[in-house]
């Protein structure tokens, strides 16, 4: 009997969930929903102590100093989570405004930049 690969049960998650979503009443819809993002943040907690399991000893073979390298990589990817994690309304209303200013800013560099090169 073959077996069922990873890829044809999230395909088959995915379905039975937009199924179960449309049909199921609002509290057990609620149920699943709450799971979803529990599971999610735990995911995403989970992820930088996966990548030291997996991706510590490998560097490890290659030289002793690349460790150091990985431990200050996984710090700031904590740090950064942990930040965005507190200031996410915050995150958010910089965004919205942020992005138009970003652009203009580019915008002006590249317009100086090509003047620069036609002169």
């Amino acid at each position: 009997m073959k077996k069922f690969g990873l890829l044809p049960r999230i395909a088959v998650a995915i379905v039975l969930g937009i199924v179960f979503g449309n049909f199921l009443p609002e509290g057990w819809v609620r149920v699943f929903t709450t799971f979803n993002y529990v599971f999610s943040q735990f995911l995403g907690f989970l992820i930088p102590l996966i990548i030291i399991g997996l991706v510590i000893p490998a560097i490890a073979d290659i030289r002793r100093s690349a460790g150091r390298l990985l431990l200050l990589t996984v710090g700031l990817a904590y740090a950064d989570t942990i930040v965005a994690g507190l200031l996410d309304s915050f995150g958010t209303a910089c965004n919205v405004t942020g992005d138009g200013a970003l652009a203009v800013i580019i915008d002006r560099l590249h317009s100086k930049a090509k003047k620069e090169a036609v002169h």
